[in-house]
């Protein structure tokens, strides 16, 4: 279950992570625009700000007048709209564009989400796989491990190793024996066959 769960999680993030460095992208770019609208509204603001101070007397020259300082700042002023204007024109269709795609993936992302399916694991692989995440979380059950897997190869082994090793004894003799025995019983077989069957064929050689 704890294993079923970590793959499930795992999973989870892989969605989560591919959908972020995707998100991420998109809303950097969107923030970059609105953060040059809104560089362009804040001169705009402190320009006319300038200019009404000129205008009222309470800034610049602090004299109440709408004269040639105060044209120049009003100019100024406007030209801040304008361009404030020609940005948002341009820029204000990137983002809903940019929006939109951030919409959509954030919609593909939970339908993703919801396809993940806990798939249970209950087989010798998922023993396996479990036993190997273990051991690489504990060292003394790796240890465990390897030397269980080390005694199974001995036990397979011993018996050829034994054979090898062992002087030769009477069950050897009696093998020996059995296989000759063997061996001389199938070449009487075929000696008797080849005979048998050149009798046959006498009459029809003639």
């Amino acid at each position: 279950v704890l294993l079923e769960e970590e793959i499930y999680q795992r999973e989870i993030a892989s969605i989560d992570q591919r959908f972020i460095d995707q998100t991420q992208i998109l809303q950097n770019q969107v923030n970059d625009l609105k953060s040059d609208i809104e560089t362009k509204r804040a001169k705009r603001d402190e320009l006319a700000e300038i200019a009404r101070q000129e205008a009222d007397g309470t800034g610049g020259s602090m004299k109440r007048n709408a004269g040639p300082i105060y044209q120049i700042k009003k100019a100024d002023a406007d030209k801040a709209q304008t361009e404030l204007d020609a940005s948002i024109q341009n820029y204000q269709p990137q983002i809903d564009r940019l929006q939109t795609e951030l919409t959509n993936l954030n919609q593909q992302k939970s339908m993703e989400l919801a396809g993940i399916k806990r798939n249970p694991w209950d087989g010798m692989a998922a023993q396996l796989e479990a036993l190997r995440q273990i051991s690489i979380e504990n060292r003394a059950i790796y240890l465990a491990n390897i030397f269980i897997i080390a005694l199974f190869i001995m036990l397979e082994c011993s018996p050829v190793i034994v054979k090898i090793m062992a002087s030769r004894g009477p069950y050897d003799d009696l093998l020996e024996i059995r296989e000759h025995f063997f061996k001389n019983h199938n070449l009487e077989k075929i000696a008797q066959m080849d005979y048998e069957t050149r009798e046959r064929l006498k009459p029809l050689l003639g």
